[in-house]
């Protein structure tokens, strides 16, 4: 582990490509929504981004050692717990200092044991949430990390988001091929209660069963909703707490890569090319109702990071060049992983700022 207080970025809007905020995007994003075309932000309007990195977690081995970093999540306590699912199929938690606590789970077929364990959430409770995509379930353990119960969910899913906000309402983005929604809300008992959203047409990209469901994107929390982030054509929808869409966000075509463009087809199958697929990786909510939303431009090896209003306005655009992927906010901080010598999670002090 390694403490660290060290000023990350200052930027405002640096170009990433050339953009055009003009084309519109597919009939099945907009339909039955208010849609406005994002556009950036000039004049006063533009906000310098400053992460400051504050702590980070990781080592070549022991407690502190990641084999591959599927989420982060933080509880009540402030203690964060980071899913691991190469090795040790596992989720670690760590103090708020970054100290090692103690490890959640083991690799297997039984109660508590997983064998994908690939998105994490904490409840009002502490209690921990585990999606397994191994075996297509929900494991729940209690605030100190006993297991408590499971239940099965569609093994047609891939959860790409998961949210908890109470004991009894839990708020997936889970993609598969047919499904016409990609939010789920879900009972306790993982029971489907409603969906929500709408996405891209599975027949334009022509791609079926798992590979499709990688098309599925990313839910985060927000001050009096969500934000859903769709990977490709890029777009964010906005949702009130009873996942009500409030209006939609969407950049033009070449924004992102058309999934058509990457599927490769050979004897064994349909795939998808991601070294090849620019997409919307992740969004983290921010105070005051902001989002930040990653793109992954394999291609050029590089994210960009997206400060965006709920007006569609991007405060700011920033260009890294080094793996670095923001996963979960809690107060003025969020946690990211970072994959340099070895995995690690990082927390950032996020703050914005008129540039001089």
């Amino acid at each position: 582990m390694r403490f660290m207080m060290t000023s990350l970025l200052l930027a405002g809007m640096v170009v990433l490509l050339a953009i055009t905020l003009t084309q519109p995007l597919s009939a099945a994003l907009m339909s039955g929504q208010e849609t406005q075309q994002a556009r950036r932000a000039e004049g006063a309007d533009v906000l310098s981004l400053r992460l400051e990195e504050v702590l980070a977690i990781g080592s070549m081995d022991g407690d502190e050692s990641f084999g591959r970093i599927t989420d982060v999540a933080w509880d009540g306590q402030g203690r964060i717990l980071v899913a691991d699912d190469l090795g040790p199929q596992s989720v670690k938690v760590f103090g708020p200092d970054g100290s090692f606590v103690r490890t959640v789970g083991r690799a297997g077929d039984g109660p508590g044991e997983f064998s994908q364990p690939w998105q994490i959430a904490v409840d009002a409770t502490d209690s921990l949430y585990v999606w397994d995509a191994g075996h297509s379930r929900i494991m729940v353990f209690t605030p100190d990390h006993h297991y408590s119960r499971s239940f099965l969910v569609s093994p047609a899913w891939m959860v790409t988001s998961m949210e908890v906000p109470a004991p009894d309402r839990i708020v997936l983005a889970a993609f598969g091929t047919g499904e016409a929604r990609p939010v789920k809300v879900l009972d306790k008992d993982g029971a489907l209660q409603r969906e929500a959203g709408s996405t891209i047409d599975q027949a334009e990209a022509d791609l079926a069963g798992f590979e499709g469901s990688l098309l599925g994107g990313s839910l985060a929390r927000i001050e009096g909703g969500y934000a859903y982030t769709n990977k490709s054509p890029w777009s964010i929808t906005w949702f009130d707490d009873d996942l009500r869409p409030m209006g939609t966000c969407i950049g033009a075509s070449d924004w992102t890569t058309n999934p058509s463009d990457v599927v490769q087809r050979t004897d064994r199958g349909v795939g998808l090319a991601w070294n090849r697929f620019v997409h919307s990786a992740s969004i983290v909510g921010l105070p005051g109702g902001t989002v930040l939303n990653t793109i992954l431009d394999p291609v050029a090896d590089i994210r960009v990071l997206h400060l965006i209003t709920r007006e569609c306005v991007i405060k700011s655009e920033i260009r890294l060049e080094f793996p670095v992927m923001p996963i979960d906010r809690r107060g003025d901080l969020v946690a990211a992983t970072r994959s340099l010598d070895y995995p690690e999670v990082v927390l950032y002090r996020v703050t914005t700022n008129q540039p001089s």
